[in-house]
């Protein structure tokens, strides 16, 4: 497998550790390495003038932190429950939190049996892509986390945050 997909420091032994959750009703996956945490939803402030899909921030033990849905991301409608979570990552520069319908499980896979994405993809703009992998009889969606925003949005989100932490 080439450092297209996943960067040599994704990989310990040819292996790769995937974080399982869903979006609507398919299932997408993160290396576990991009995750800090994951929490329960939480009271978050709205912010104006930002994307529909920038929930606002959330304050999670003094730090604030922007909120991503990923539903509304993919163009999907918000929606919540009790099993949605957030996943709080570390992207290149910022850290933020993903807020997902459910998380199901970590799994390893061999990294030979990840693939390059289709050019399109069901319902996600390819962009946001890193790698599909077969999961039993589905196909796992792997997402590349540093494209969910673009770079226009990460210095937005960035400064948002300098904003909230003078409060």
């Amino acid at each position: 497998m080439s450092d297209e997909i996943l960067s040599i420091s994704d990989v310990a032994d040819s292996e790769v550790q995937l974080a399982v959750f869903f979006i609507d009703e398919e299932r997408y996956a993160i290396d576990i390495m991009k995750i800090k945490e994951i929490v329960k939803p939480m009271k978050t402030t709205p912010l104006p003038d930002v994307p529909d899909f920038i929930k606002g921030v959330i304050n999670l033990r003094g730090v604030v932190l922007p909120v991503i849905s990923m539903r509304e991301r993919f163009g999907l409608s918000h929606e919540e429950t009790e099993e949605s979570r957030i996943i709080i990552i570390g992207l290149k520069k910022i850290t933020v939190g993903i807020l997902v319908d459910a998380i199901e499980e970590v799994i390893t896979i061999p990294l030979k049996d990840v693939k390059l994405p289709p050019k399109i993809a069901k319902g996600v703009d390819s962009t946001y892509l890193k790698g599909i992998c077969r999961l039993g009889e589905d196909v796992l969606v792997l997402l590349d986390l540093d494209k969910i925003l673009t770079s226009v949005e990460k210095v937005m989100v960035d400064e948002l945050k300098k904003k909230d932490s003078y409060r």
